[in-house]
């Protein structure tokens, strides 16, 4: 207008490599135009220069240069910042490099996302300008920063433009009236409010103007005098002052009426919306109402929860109010039911654990509001439970993974493998290993995961935890086989041992927190003590490469009570005993436990001799005492072990009904029809119940209800350790503690519904258990 400040940045551009001295004639060739617009000499000056805009405001350098300038909005920007840059334009030296400055700093101030608490900063700004001018009590005269005053219409124009420029670049604009014409055209606001404002705008411009020329100063409150006022008036074309007062009262009133109203709009269907969050953590809004604010958006521990907001908000390290700001808009997402949450306090509490290992929370919140899926699926596993957030803070760079879902097998086996070679290839010695086989092992197994929380499909997530853990043992065996050979005179360090996989490993249905069994044997005199001794130094080390524990934890914990003699056994068996301890020595319980053996390492030709021994031994002669034996066993484990005498719990594996009921009546299964039907050798439940071959034991019915209970209880089972990232196996019998873990199933109960599924699968397990051993025993 007439007598307006201009206010300007500086922006240059060198190489990186540019000598410092660079820098230093930049600044002054700034402080030299700047001098040169605003010095006052006997002939005035040319404009009054506001340099305040600039990054750092005026505890900046007067200077800087295009890639210090996006660093600075990248990571310390503030919302006003995005308002005056609204109307940024090059106007003088390097065009091209103008434009590229107005392309750089276009994504800060335009967002992928609507950013309702820049709306709440910009009321509290304009508040705290309402304030200033009343204390000058000059409010009601200015016509600018009064109540309906240009400022209004332009914050009115501005807002629309940062919540929605960043989806529509026609909104990209700085002038006000082509902001209203735009927000029209695009239907953002109505016909009569554009008209209005529009109107009331060039009214309170005229006015600034006539004010201006008069005083001859920049200036924007009306004259307290009347004669100030009726030059004013005749000078806009008015008879009188009355009519001035009336038609100026009336543009202000539907202005200030329209401004209003768009903060009244923002309440969000009832949901805590983002103006709401920024104004709970700015401390403006006080403890008992913001745990009545955070009951409401869904949280079932207000006190919690507040606690962790705080802790959120206190992640930022520089850029507070920009942090803030993000902080707020992405907690008006999480909390609008876009991502169904079971525990949104818990996941709260979660996010602030990542935040905090991140480094970068500002930068981290921004991603979030930007990236849909990113945030849809990080929402989803913080939400799944403790072991996402444990992962993700112990390397934040898995983030990444979030955002690729579904795996192809075929790449990413070939992905695990070679960063299992990566490791030992650049392993000085064992120790120097030790951590990056943790790391590898939590990054592949994190994949999984995220593909789990995709799909949710069972088979696929034992399918590739089993697969990464069958990696990690080869690559294990490789490393230590390389520093210490178990025999020296072989070919090649896989020649003469072979590593064999029981339990779950050996039925490919690992699943998270899983031990690995396994069994070594090696081809060897047993009375040759060196070699004997170089294959248990040999074992020793392999376990100790992946279960000892370290700074990062442990890849596996390795269970070897499988192996012949159990704890008291070699680690290491050489063949010719192997054999001998399976014909003469070995029990009941070990020929069911055999039925899920694999050979997942080591030399192929001798690892088929011990799969030879071991089918001859598994599927040998058939005696009744067999499924007598395993109930009596079953017994023990579910009086002793599962612990639900009281009532209170229930064991998922152990207990009435369980999954050992199913693993074991199965189990005897294959040894009694395996002896002469080679299709009943199927390594593991899940694959047998998937194809289960005709038999007497069990009629159809039965098989589909053991397989459902399977799926049932696997996947329970599953859902239960990646809450508490832990391996345990029991839940309670509240119904309402069982509430969250219900919630999180891939087709969600309640908690009673649960209990009630939980009791009927059991229940039928235990009929069909009883029964089928019965004509197990039956010959």
């Amino acid at each position: 207008n007439y007598s307006s400040d201009i206010d300007l940045i500086y922006v240059y551009d060198v190489p990186p490599e540019a000598p410092g001295d660079v820098h230093q004639r930049y600044q002054r060739l700034g402080r030299r135009l700047t001098t040169l617009l605003s010095e006052h000499t006997a002939e005035g000056y040319l404009y009054r220069v506001d340099m305040r805009l600039r990054p750092m405001g005026g505890g900046g350098n007067l200077v800087y240069s295009l890639r210090q300038s996006a660093q600075y909005y990248e990571n310390l920007g503030e919302t006003f910042e995005r308002f005056a840059l609204l109307k940024a334009r090059p106007i003088a030296g390097d065009r091209a490099l103008g434009e590229k400055f107005v392309e750089l700093v276009a994504p800060f101030v335009y967002r992928k996302y609507l950013d309702h608490a820049a709306i709440e900063e910009l009321a509290r700004y304009k508040a705290r300008a309402d304030r200033e001018h009343a204390r000058h009590g000059d409010l009601d005269r200015n016509i600018k920063e009064g109540r309906g005053g240009i400022r209004e219409i332009e914050l009115f124009a501005q807002v629309f433009l940062l919540l929605h420029g960043g989806e529509r670049p026609a909104l990209r604009t700085g002038h006000t009236l082509t902001a209203l014409q735009q927000l029209g055209a695009h239907g953002f606001i109505e016909p009569d409010v554009q008209r209005d404002l529009a109107a009331a705008y060039i009214f309170l411009r005229n006015i600034e103007h006539g004010l201006q020329v008069a005083e001859g100063q920049q200036t924007h409150s009306l004259s307290g005098t009347e004669r100030g006022l009726r030059a004013l008036a005749r000078r806009l074309g008015f008879d009188t002052i009355e009519t001035l007062e009336e038609v100026l009262s009336r543009h202000r009133e539907r202005v200030h009426a329209v401004y209003a109203r768009l903060f009244e709009e923002d309440a969000d269907d009832g949901n805590v919306a983002g103006r709401d969050y920024f104004r709970l953590l700015a401390g403006e809004v006080a403890d008992d109402d913001a745990r009545t604010l955070l009951a409401a958006a869904g949280f079932d521990e207000p006190d919690s929860a507040l606690n962790a907001l705080r802790a959120l908000d206190g992640a930022a390290r520089g850029g507070r109010s920009r942090a803030r700001n993000l902080l707020a808009n992405l907690l008006g997402t999480i909390t609008s039911g876009e991502t169904p949450l079971s525990a949104a306090g818990a996941v709260l509490i979660r996010l602030e654990r990542v935040i905090a290992a991140s480094g970068a929370a500002a930068s981290l919140y921004r991603t979030l509001l930007e990236d849909r899926l990113l945030r849809e699926r990080l929402l989803a596993g913080l939400d799944a439970g403790d072991l996402f957030a444990a992962r993700l803070a112990a390397y934040p760079e898995l983030l990444d993974s979030l955002a690729r879902g579904v795996l192809d097998s075929d790449s990413f086996q070939t992905a695990v493998v070679e960063a299992f070679d990566e490791v030992v290839a650049n392993g000085r010695d064992i120790q120097s290993q030790l951590d990056p086989f943790r790391r590898v092992k939590a990054i592949e197994e994190f994949k999984v995961l995220v593909e789990w929380l995709t799909l949710r499909r069972l088979d696929l997530l034992t399918d590739r935890l089993s697969l990464v853990a069958d990696c990690a043992v080869r690559a294990a065996a490789r490393a230590v086989a390389r520093d210490m050979p178990p025999a020296p005179d072989a070919a090649d360090a896989d020649s003469g041992w072979a590593v064999f996989a029981l339990g779950k490993l050996g039925s490919r249905e690992l699943t998270v927190h899983s031990d690995l069994d396994l069994v070594f044997v090696y081809d060897g005199d047993p009375g040759d003590a060196p070699r004997f001794e170089r294959h248990q130094k040999f074992v020793r080390t392999v376990q100790d490469l992946l279960s000892k524990t370290t700074a990062a934890g442990v890849a596996y914990k390795i269970d070897t009570r499988l192996r012949p003699e159990g704890r008291m056994g070699a680690l290491a068996t050489p063949l010719a005993a192997f054999e001998r301890y399976l014909r003469e020595r070995a029990e009941i319980w070990e020929r069911m436990a055999w039925t899920r053996c694999r050979a997942i390492g080591g030399d192929a030709a001798l690892a088929e001799r011990v799969q030879s021994a071991v089918d001859e031994f598994v599927y040998g002669p058939w005696s009744d005492e067999i499924p007598a034996f395993a109930r009596h066993v079953r017994g023990r484990i579910e009086r002793e072990l599962a612990k639900e005498a009281g009532g209170d719990r229930i064991d998922l594996k152990r207990g009435r009904g369980g999954l050992v009921d199913i693993d074991f009546l199965l189990q005897v299964l294959q040894i009694r029809e395996g002896r002469e039907r080679p299709e009943f050798r199927v390594a593991g439940t899940r694959r047998l119940l998937a194809a289960l071959p005709a038999t007497e034991v069990l009629t159809r019915a039965e098989a589909d209800a053991l397989r459902d209970a399977y799926g049932f209880l696997r996947n329970l089972e599953t859902v239960l350790r990646i809450d508490t990232d832990t391996d345990g196996g029991a839940i309670a019998t509240d119904p309402a503690a069982l509430e969250p873990l219900a919630r999180r199933l891939a087709e969600p109960l309640t908690g009673a519904e649960l209990l009630a599924r939980y009791r009927d699968m059991t229940e039928r397990v235990r009929e069909i258990y009883e029964a089928g051993m019965e004509r197990l025993g039956s010959g």
